[in-house]
């Protein structure tokens, strides 16, 4: 005799199975969104890293002078020169890197003049402000890669001591080069940035 329907129990076995499908094809989608979602985020933070450390490392290498000063938070180090990289179009201009302490965010200042901090009001529209990067923890310049391990394990400040005078002011006027070593860290940073410099 020839059957011409599914029983019951074939029914009731073949939804249980596309069920278990279903819940499995929903479980692989979200862990692909999530796969592809640590991806991007992680994509972002290392353009990010790239294009800061480029942009630090023009501004640096191609600087005429040098000022490194500590700041009253002992993550952040404020720094001025003079360089012949720029972003505005403005010839040998003066550049100041600093961290704003209610905001975490890295700012560059450039301008055609030497920058003095606070901005005046009405300097405002000769100075040039970006951006660089948001959620800074530590911004620092040390003289030595020692200084900048015995700071970043103890959480102590080794920034340029005041003892060391004549690397935080003006530039030599002879021809040696002082080695620092520059640490950023951020949350938008895939990891800090840690880049040795002959100034």
């Amino acid at each position: 005799m020839k059957r011409h329907a599914f029983t019951l129990m074939e029914l009731l076995v073949s939804v249980a199975l596309l069920t278990l499908i279903v819940l499995f094809m929903y479980g692989a989608i979200g862990s692909s969104k999530l796969a592809n979602k640590t991806l991007k985020k992680h994509s972002i933070q290392e353009q990010n890293r790239t294009m800061v450390f480029n942009l630090l490392y023009r501004d640096l290498f191609e600087s005429i002078s040098v000022e490194v000063l500590p700041t009253q938070n002992k993550h952040f180090t404020l720094l001025h020169l003079q360089t012949n990289n720029t972003l505005h179009q403005v010839a040998a201009p003066y550049v100041s890197y600093y961290v704003d302490s209610q905001t975490k965010k890295l700012i560059r200042l450039e301008a055609a003049k030497k920058i003095n901090l606070p901005i005046r009001y009405e300097d405002r529209y000769r100075v040039y402000a970006d951006i660089i990067i948001s959620d800074v923890s530590d911004f620092n310049l040390y003289t030595s890669l020692e200084d900048a391990n015995l700071s970043i394990a103890t959480d102590k400040q080794a920034t340029l001591s005041s003892s060391d005078d004549t690397n935080v002011s003006e530039p030599d006027t002879q021809e040696t080069s002082h080695k620092y070593l520059l640490y950023l860290k951020a949350d938008t940073l895939t990891q800090p940035l840690l880049m040795e410099l002959s100034l």
